[in-house]
């Protein structure tokens, strides 16, 4: 009987070990890091040519750039990442800061010719992009701008100086109809960035009327200058930090020429 005693108490000491070793434990929760496989702190998107298929890619690799929305402000900074899409127009980016951003082409100053269908700048809507997101958002981007069956004045035709030159186009793909305004600008030079000479009234029509001063009407001043049309969100402004869509056809060339 002690024997059977002795093994019944050390059954029941290995039980209260076992008890007390099988009890759980609080661990801490781990911190989650986002990672470029997350969704958190990414960004995905696409631009798109449309002009002849809905959706249809621009077929080579196209790069964007990132406009990122400065904290507690209403505008945005310069870019602040840059990707390079694929030949269907994709692009990601990841590991960014809580923010709003927008996408941001541009084509770096290609002059147009008699065919150009794409802008020669194209900024998004923002987005908001957080850590804490539990999906990717999407920012696509169309790029055309149907000019197939022309925009007058045409690349490289005349238009006289003192005198009213209309101008018309067509809308541009894929922004509003009804919340779009367009501006025509004529510029000295190809770099659109500074050297404006006039700009037409914003105004949701597809048409304007400029008049290149009198002073460009001698042999010094006359011969090629350029103009661009300009569209953005409407009361939003082109530009200059605005957060609204916007953007422009590329230069387009025309030749100055002396009045009667």
């Amino acid at each position: 009987m002690k024997l059977q005693s002795k093994l019944a108490l050390a059954f029941a000491g290995t039980l209260v070990v076992a008890a007390i070793a099988g009890c759980p434990t609080t661990t801490p929760t781990p911190t989650v890091t986002p990672t470029p496989g997350n969704p958190a702190s990414k960004l995905n998107g696409r631009l798109t040519f449309a002009l002849a298929n809905d959706g249809a890619s621009p077929g080579e690799v196209l790069t964007v750039k990132l406009k990122q929305a400065l904290t507690g402000a209403s505008t945005a900074s310069n870019y602040t990442a840059t990707a390079s899409t694929d030949t269907a127009g994709n692009f990601s980016f990841s590991d960014l800061p809580n923010a709003k951003y927008q996408i941001w082409y541009d084509d770096e100053g290609k002059v147009a010719s008699t065919s150009f269908n794409t802008t020669g700048v194209a900024v998004s809507d923002p987005v908001e992009v957080s850590s804490t997101q539990t999906a990717v958002p999407s920012q696509n981007m169309e790029l055309a701008w149907d000019f197939t069956s022309g925009v007058v004045p045409m690349p490289n035709t005349n238009v006289t100086a003192g005198s009213p030159t209309s101008f018309s186009f067509k809308k541009k793909n894929g922004v509003s109809a009804t919340d779009t305004v367009y501006q025509v600008t004529v510029f000295s030079s190809a770099n659109t960035g500074s050297g404006a000479i006039v700009s037409s009234t914003p105004n949701e029509a597809a048409t304007a009327s400029l008049t290149i001063p009198a002073t460009f009407q001698n042999a010094s001043t006359a011969g090629t200058r350029y103009y661009v049309v300009k569209y953005y969100k409407k009361n939003g402004g082109f530009g200059n930090g605005a957060l609204n869509y916007y953007g422009q056809t590329k230069p387009i060339p025309v030749t100055v020429v002396v009045g009667s």
